[in-house]
């Protein structure tokens, strides 16, 4: 095949996908700006306190919903630890959060419908009371057990509000976080997942997976996507895309579960941040306890669903084939979607170069060093922690850590920069300036 024609089906899938699941990644970005601005924050330092069940349910259910990935929740989990939360509740909420969110939830609907979509939510709840239950169970620590308490003492609940400060609710906070934080956090990852399963489905052969015989040998099948899904990054709305792909390609429905679990719940990086906050012990637990429950709940979905594979094999392809369904509205709003999602993901660049249009003369350069950022939503929320502050025109950070701050240049310099180094340890990081 010409290599013209290879890239222009490369486009046509590509595109196809990004507008399947544009509209509902939009939805999505709205109701986590509703969760993150407006969730009270008492309600959940309230339930987290104690070495017991409910703490660990709590914490769960709590980062169901929340759309942070594997390295962009330890900042959060970290905090709460700090806060007072025990390790284990601590745990759940390591767990249970970066396989779902609000956003991922509604993207997978949008490839596989609620029956998955709903098993998915389901799993990461359990995994995550089953992670923390047994970090309380093995490794309870002495502030633990001395601190055992049904919840936070209503002082320490007001000590962690006031040192938070008043979080910005106005319409212009929403809009920023909605428009602006989730978008450019999410990009990376978004585009990556949709590249590989492009990639899949323009290169793998339909009978890839019978060729393996993985459909004989479901188990081999839940451990090399273990084993795949475990060291690498990526998002948990970042791989649903690719999991639709393997699926279509008939690769089992318990194998791709596994790595809709795995996957975006550890990455090497995450390992490593958690082995400093919780120990060597909590870590083996909950790497362990993540494994036992993504093979458990891998084998429950081929048991509990045997015939949805091939049926949601089939609605893939199918979709992929006809690259339009719905009503005339329907496809109208997807494209309008799409056409946003474009804009929302690329306005960074406009704003830099709109900004270094303009005169710098006038500005203040501080470079800055940020540690502990590693992925899109750690930049985007330090991006979004920095620009807080009104003496600051302008960040230029990469996602290694290392940019550029431009400030007003009456501003003095030492008050500056001890706010900028307070907001980024509020926000769970260190910062060099």
């Amino acid at each position: 095949m010409p290599i013209l024609d290879l890239l222009r089906k490369f486009i046509l899938e590509f595109a196809y996908l990004f507008n399947e699941m544009a509209l509902y990644l939009l939805i999505g970005f709205f109701f986590a700006g509703v969760l993150h601005l407006y969730f009270p924050k008492r309600l959940i330092l309230s339930r987290l306190g104690a070495s017991h069940f409910m703490s660990n349910v709590w914490a769960a259910l709590f980062g169901v919903p929340l759309p942070l990935c594997s390295c962009g929740v330890v900042p959060a989990g970290i905090a709460l630890r700090k806060s007072g939360a025990s390790k284990g509740a601590t745990v759940s909420f390591l767990t249970a959060t970066p396989q779902t969110g609000v956003d991922s939830i509604l993207v997978t609907y949008s490839f596989f419908g609620w029956t998955l979509s709903i098993f998915k939510v389901f799993a990461a709840l359990i995994s995550g009371v089953v992670g923390g239950l047994l970090v309380d169970r093995f490794d309870r620590d002495a502030d633990d057990k001395e601190l055992d308490r049904k919840s936070f003492s209503s002082e320490t609940i007001a000590k962690h509000i006031e040192r938070e400060g008043v979080r910005d609710k106005s319409l212009k906070a929403f809009t920023s976080y909605f428009l602006r934080d989730q978008p450019l956090a999410l990009r990376k990852w978004m585009l990556l997942g949709l590249f590989l399963a492009t990639l899949i489905s323009m290169g793998l052969p339909k009978d890839f997976a019978a060729l393996l015989n993985l459909n004989e040998n479901l188990f081999l099948s839940y451990f090399i996507f273990l084993a795949i899904g475990i060291p690498m990054y990526i998002c948990s709305t970042g791989s649903v895309p690719v999991a639709a792909a393997l699926l279509a390609k008939g690769f089992p429905a318990g194998g791709i579960f596994v790595f809709l679990m795995a996957g975006p719940a550890t990455n090497a990086a995450s390992i490593a941040m958690l082995y400093k906050t919780l120990g060597k012990k909590s870590l083996w637990i909950y790497v362990a306890s993540l494994i036992g429950c993504s093979l458990f709940f891998g084998w429950a979905f081929d048991a509990f669903y045997p015939g949805i594979g091939p049926e949601l094999s089939e609605r893939f392809q199918l979709q992929n084939n006809v690259h339009q369904h719905g009503s005339n509205f329907l496809i109208g709003l997807r494209y309008f979607a799409s056409a946003l999602l474009v804009l929302l993901f690329t306005q960074d660049y406009f704003r830099k170069v709109l900004y270094f249009l303009k005169s710098n003369d006038d500005q203040k350069k501080l470079p800055i060093e940020v540690i502990g950022m590693t992925c899109g939503k750690c930049l985007a929320k330090v991006t979004s922690a920095l620009q807080e502050d009104p003496l600051v025109n302008n960040v230029d950070l990469k996602q290694n850590g290392f940019g550029n701050i431009f400030v007003d240049p009456k501003s003095d310099t030492q008050d500056l920069r001890n706010n900028l180094i307070n907001k980024l340890k509020d926000a769970g990081y260190e910062l060099k300036l």
